[in-house]
């Protein structure tokens, strides 16, 4: 997070001189928890300070501190529990800390944007076998097995669109693996995320399990008996109007509980939401088996919610199969399984249960906090600040804003439901403000946003302002939105946000493949030394830096729902992390852009190149990231001027 500084002038007859910078420490925004077995001790990774944090749960301050990598997202210990280790999600390495001398022992190198972690022991008997670590990596869609001290590879594994959480069974026998992106791509599908359930030795994956009409899984809890395990997910409704409230809205939120039924599962969901309220965005979940308690961290409402695990389970177990579509849609049901909500500090998203079930800790993100809670009566007992407190500054505000469900229509989602850290949620909306069934449009990344205005995919809005202003509250938010110093702190926000690393950028083995592909995309000729018209020409609409040129073109990527046209040409950076494609995300890969979806060479012309060069442009388009040079690109032609749009939406 970028944290900014403002400073008055004084206006004296002598210069005075310059003040130094305040000594602020740096945001810690706790998004990961770790209790140590003996409950003495609590391990934090904090993401945007890139640490790690030991606490005293006796004494509820923290004791330690030490550097990691960039974006810390979680932590697992060894099985002896004498290390931890940490994957760094921006940095493409796992830290390595040792205890009880709270020092990092050693980094492993690993594949880009590594998310989950476990490490399990392999073989048997006193001194025998090793340490073995498995990380997913986000944009890979992997799960790697490796030595847990030489990093050398020891499996692969394809899981889930956005791998994110390892949840191990309590036998370690079964490590479920979470997705935060539907494995359906289809604009006219509904979302289905894959949960892989993946056997450790042998390394396999022994059922692929889906969840229809859920998305963004994040953590999950298995009960003690290991025969159920219960995910937080959400439950959008982006392929049918966005006016239909009385089924959940456009954006619901809810349970997924998994049951093993012989080699397989049984999969059932339901909501965190009733007809006036919602639980928006559960990030992470603790099953208190011998209290028979859930208890579920809900970020953008900033509570914690706790449910009775048995009639959670007696319900979703004698629900008839035939009817289970049903159940992920009722507003009815929540208070039949709720016992208690429990405000807490900004965004939890993280839980750790103490072992005796008495206290449940909560990573409240950006109140730079541990929360404690007494289960038995459900109450805050304290909170622990992560370092001394400072007032948030202009972008902090916006943030936290940002990820709240408060001004939004009965608090049932929030800007970051469909923009989840900032990115995207890989979805297409049927948003009702043009038509029912009209203008599908896909959700676009904000990382990097600004400067490519204007926004919307026709452009109709100038800025960040009118983007997140009245009428995103009136045509998505259904309220009023936010106040007119609530919108600047969010756009204040917004244009905080840097692109992040890109690991295809740079790599020596790409690097002949990365420059045949720029060839191709600023060339100015064919195949056969023709002149290509400016106009289809790569460079001509996605000239560097930013890769758009700000302005609407008809490249005839419409569909038949569509009723527009004139389209506002993307920024072509950091592309690997933001599938499905086009405005209607009717392209899975970027080949299809070029494929499919380009009707006469009205996108570029393409026809003429042969496949190996496509994959070479592609390859290219790729590695476009925050740190391309662009001293060497050649000068874009100027944009050929074009209309007004034909319609807001």
């Amino acid at each position: 997070m970028v944290v900014v500084a403002f400073y008055a002038m004084t206006l004296t007859s002598e210069p005075l001189p310059p003040a130094p910078p305040p000594k602020l420490a740096p945001w810690r925004t706790p998004v990961a928890v770790l209790l140590s077995p003996d409950g003495r001790h609590l391990y934090v990774a904090n993401r945007d300070a890139g640490t790690v944090q030991q606490l005293s749960v006796e004494e509820g301050k923290p004791t330690g501190e030490v550097k990691v990598g960039r974006w810390p997202v979680d932590l697992a210990f060894s099985p002896t529990a004498r290390e931890i280790y940490v994957t760094n999600h921006h940095g493409s390495s796992v830290s390595v800390i040792a205890l009880p001398r709270f020092t990092v022992a050693r980094t492993v190198p690993v594949n880009p944007y590594p998310w989950g972690v476990a490490v399990l022991r392999e073989g048997a008997g006193p001194g025998a076998g090793r340490d073995v670590l498995y990380t997913t990596h986000t944009y890979e869609n992997s799960l790697i097995k490796r030595d847990s001290i030489t990093g050398q590879e020891l499996g692969f594994l394809k899981v889930g669109r956005g791998a994110g959480r390892i949840v191990p069974s309590p036998d370690r026998k079964t490590l479920a693996v979470t997705a935060l992106y539907s494995t359906t791509l289809s604009p006219v599908q509904r979302p289905s995320p894959e949960v892989d359930m993946v056997s450790p030795d042998p390394f396999v994956v022994v059922n692929r399990v889906f969840l229809p009409g859920a998305n963004i899984v994040r953590g999950g809890a298995w009960t003690r008996d290991g025969d159920t395990l219960i995910l937080p997910v959400q439950l959008p409704r982006n392929i049918i109007p966005d006016v239909t409230a009385a089924d959940g809205w456009g954006m619901s939120h809810g349970l997924a509980i998994l049951s093993r039924r012989g080699t397989g599962f049984d999969v059932r969901q339901v909501m965190l939401a009733d007809a006036i309220s919602s639980h928006a965005e559960p990030h992470d979940v603790a099953i208190d088996d011998a209290a028979r308690r859930l208890y579920v961290a809900v970020y953008a409402a900033s509570r914690v919610v706790s449910i009775d695990l048995d009639k959670l389970l007696t319900l979703v177990r004698r629900w008839p199969a035939a009817d289970v579509e049903e159940l992920a849609c009722r507003l009815d049901l929540l208070h039949d399984y709720e016992v208690a909500r429990l405000p807490v500090p900004a965004n939890p998203r993280a839980l750790a249960l103490a072992p005796s079930g008495r206290t449940l800790f909560v990573a409240c993100a950006f109140d730079d906090s541990v929360a404690a809670i007494d289960t038995s009566a459900f109450r805050l007992t304290r909170t622990i600040d992560l370092h001394p407190r400072q007032p948030d500054d202009q972008v902090r505000r916006g943030l936290k804003l940002f990820s709240s469900s408060k001004p939004w229509f009965r608090g049932f989602f929030s800007c970051s439901s469909c923009h989840p850290d900032t990115h995207l949620d890989g979805l297409v909306n049927d948003l009702a403000v043009d038509g029912l069934g009209r203008n599908r449009v896909d959700v676009r990344s904000l990382y990097g946003a600004a400067g490519t205005e204007p926004f919307k995919w026709i452009g109709s809005n100038a800025g960040f302002h009118s983007e997140c202003g009245p009428r995103a509250a009136r045509f998505i938010g259904r309220s009023k939105g936010f106040t007119d110093l609530e919108l600047d702190d969010v756009v204040a926000y917004l244009r905080s946000l840097e692109l992040p690393p890109n690991p295809y950028a740079g790599r020596p083995d790409l690097a002949e493949v990365h420059e045949r592909g720029r060839q191709i995309f600023f060339r100015t000729v064919d195949t056969l030394g023709r002149p290509i018209k400016p106009r289809d020409q790569c460079a001509f609409c996605h000239p560097p830096p930013t890769f758009t040129n700000r302005r609407q073109f008809d490249v005839e990527t419409a569909v038949d729902t569509d009723t527009i046209r004139g389209l506002d040409t993307v920024q072509l950076v950091n592309m690997f992390m933001s599938a499905p494609y086009l405005h209607d995300g009717g392209a899975g890969t970027l080949e299809e852009i070029f494929t499919m979806r380009n009707a006469d060479d009205r996108h570029g012309q393409m026809n003429d190149l042969a496949k190996e060069d496509l994959n070479d442009l592609v390859a290219f388009m790729l590695s476009i990231g925050p740190s391309t040079l662009t001293s060497a690109f050649p000068a874009p032609q100027a944009p050929e001027p074009v209309g007004p749009p034909a319609r807001d939406y």
